[in-house]
């Protein structure tokens, strides 16, 4: 079912009052502009507003990224230590642009980000428009992204997220616009020129799983099979067969998953039993047989090589400069499967609670893509329920509010948002009764979530890394105030790096392994990495001080699992003395404490409490 398909020979008039739109006619352009695109922008300004004021701790690891890389020292976290703990190349050369116009990051990361939110609500509504032209109702998909915190928050809180959203929505929308209308071989290059490449390449160099949105796209868009095995000969290659789509879909997820096992269980490797390989290589032949015929089309190529240019020569890059192929927190934040998955499932398990009944009309729409035929639907699917399964693999994320599916979000509300505006415009007055009451139950319970969301990103989160991160970098300052720079600057071992990090500038010892070559490549899944390795690190380097987090009160308690592996060790204890504590609100029972290492320690250090 294409646009073109659902169009009339003449459009009804456009309603010209309230009266004329509740008797069917459909809302003028000038009218979906406003209700569809103009109020939900001006929503989600308001909401971003509102948050802005939080700052996640990763964020400010690409900031330091960012400022060394503007004085000269390049991209590295420590002076002279090569070690790549980013995966967003893209994010921090624009935030090391910016600082080296002299633009503070924080408010750089925040401006840029929610220009991307609005560029991706723009994007929402042309891709809503071109799947299914808008008539009785206005935009939803539009309304549903300016009504999510998930959405908004993560494009003020100082990451990459934003940016990457809206880089694998344009490519999405230029792709199929590049698909549905293929300029002419007579029109100039500037028009040919499949732009999507281009723009699913500044997405993979902003994050690893861009690849993943552009081969679904090319897989799904791609016509008829290459080798047309149990296909009629007279089959209507107009009219794509969604079963065999789906088929060759779920073939590659499956045999690529196998695959998947052996990538992501770095340090414990799985012996994938031979049945299992066996099956999962039948079925990755089968969706090879299965290849659709213009995943070869010289538009396609062309595209391809567009997006493997920028991102192959920045492969290239980072073996040369950092020598290795892959990033270190690829290998920090895997290692145990199980893991992963567990709590992968956990973090998918509490998105869907979290958005009440949108889940469940997106299966609805999914069957209604599936029941269409339509291919454009299909893509945007397949996308959602690939990155969905991504997510999972890689085992969610520590962050509150979902940032991992925030990237998917715009493709689950178009396809709801198409769904819903058909049901509308060919439904029966009972049906659109029953969309009303559903339109009730779901604005209250957005509304609902939008202050439980606000309330968590500001009262909760902000509260305690103000006080965590903030208050161990305030007293860092206070010392420096004191005693003066040199007598206090040393290297710091910590887990959370982000603010600590970036308001010292002191050298780093990361004990999650994000930017340390040791620690990342220990055994065992994220914030686990304990075992003795861990332990040799930490005393091979000697850090002057290491952050314990503790409860009860006191500094005497380790509540961390890496925190209790340290502090434990009887070398620990004989080598460092507190030398201070931050307690963490509201109701300060738990600290992180400040160790040093007891030749260094001020005389006037604060006793063991």
């Amino acid at each position: 079912m294409s646009a073109e398909d659902e169009s009339l020979d003449e459009a009804p008039a456009a309603a010209t009052n309230v009266t004329e739109w509740l008797e069917g006619a459909p809302l003028s352009r000038r009218h979906h502009l406003f209700f569809g695109l103009g109020l939900p922008s001006i929503l989600a300004i308001i909401h971003m507003w509102q948050v802005r004021a939080h700052t996640v701790d990763d964020a400010f690891i690409s900031y330091r990224y960012a400022e060394n890389f503007a004085k000269g020292l390049g991209l590295v976290y420590n002076a002279g230590e090569r070690i790549e703990g980013y995966t967003n190349f893209l994010w921090t050369v624009l935030l090391g642009v910016a600082i080296k116009l002299g633009l503070d990051p924080v408010g750089a990361a925040k401006i840029l980000g929610a220009l991307c939110a609005l560029g991706t609500l723009a994007l929402a509504y042309r891709l809503g428009e071109d799947l299914r032209p808008y008539g009785r109702m206005p935009c939803v998909s539009t309304w549903l992204l300016a009504s999510s915190i998930v959405f908004l928050g993560y494009a003020v809180f100082g990451l990459e997220t934003g940016l990457f959203t809206l880089l694998v929505t344009g490519g999405a929308y230029l792709f199929l616009r590049e698909e549905r209308s293929p300029a002419p071989p007579s029109a100039p290059w500037s028009r040919r020129l499949p732009w999507s490449g281009l723009v699913f390449a500044a997405a993979g160099l902003t994050r690893p799983e861009a690849p993943m949105y552009l081969g679904l796209l090319m897989l799904f868009m791609g016509g008829p099979v290459l080798i047309p095995l149990l296909h009629k000969p007279d089959e209507d290659i107009d009219d794509p067969d969604a079963r065999r789509v789906a088929t060759l879909f779920f073939a590659l997820l499956f045999a690529t998953s196998t695959f998947g096992i052996r990538v992501f269980a770095v340090g414990t490797p799985v012996q994938v039993p031979w049945a299992l390989a066996v099956l999962g290589g039948l079925l990755g032949l089968l969706a090879v047989l299965s290849l659709p015929r213009g995943l070869f089309s010289p538009r396609n190529l062309v595209r391809g090589a567009l997006f493997v240019v920028p991102v192959g020569a920045h492969l290239l890059w980072r073996h040369q400069y950092y020598g290795r192929w892959l990033p270190r927190t690829l290998t920090a934040k895997t290692g145990d499967l199980a893991q992963q998955l567990a709590g992968g499932g956990d973090y998918a398990k509490h998105f869907v609670e979290h958005e009440g009944p949108l889940p469940y009309l997106l299966l609805f729409a999914m069957g209604a893509a599936l029941a269409w035929r339509h291919r454009e639907m299909l893509a945007l699917a397949a996308i959602a329920v690939t990155g969905a399964a991504y997510v999972i693999l890689v085992g969610g994320d520590w962050m509150v509010l979902f940032r991992f599916f925030v990237p998917l979000v715009p493709f689950f509300y178009i396809l709801l948002d198409v769904v819903l505006r058909a049901a509308v415009d060919e439904g029966r007055r009972a049906l659109h009764y029953g969309l009303a009451l559903l339109a009730l139950f779901v604005v209250t319970q957005r509304g609902r979530q939008i202050r439980d969301d606000s309330g968590l990103a500001l009262n909760k989160e902000k509260v305690f890394w103000d006080g965590a991160a903030g208050g161990v970098a305030r007293w860092f300052r206070d010392q420096e105030a004191a005693r003066g720079h040199e007598a206090v600057a040393g290297t710091l071992a910590l887990g959370d790096i982000g603010q600590v990090g970036y308001e010292t500038g002191y050298p780093i010892l990361d004990l999650l392994g994000l930017v340390d070559p040791v620690i990342s490549d220990l055994p065992g899944g994220y914030t686990r990495k304990v075992g003795p390795g861990f332990r040799d690190r930490f005393f091979d380097v000697g850090p002057r001080y290491v952050i314990i987090i503790s409860s009860d009160g006191d500094c005497r308690h380790p509540s961390v699992l890496g925190s209790r592996v340290l502090y434990q060790d009887a070398r620990f204890r004989k080598s460092y003395v507190e030398s201070g504590r931050v307690a963490i609100p509201p109701d300060g029972r738990f600290n992180w404490c400040i160790y040093e290492r007891r030749e260094l320690a001020n005389p006037g250090a604060a006793p063991e409490g």
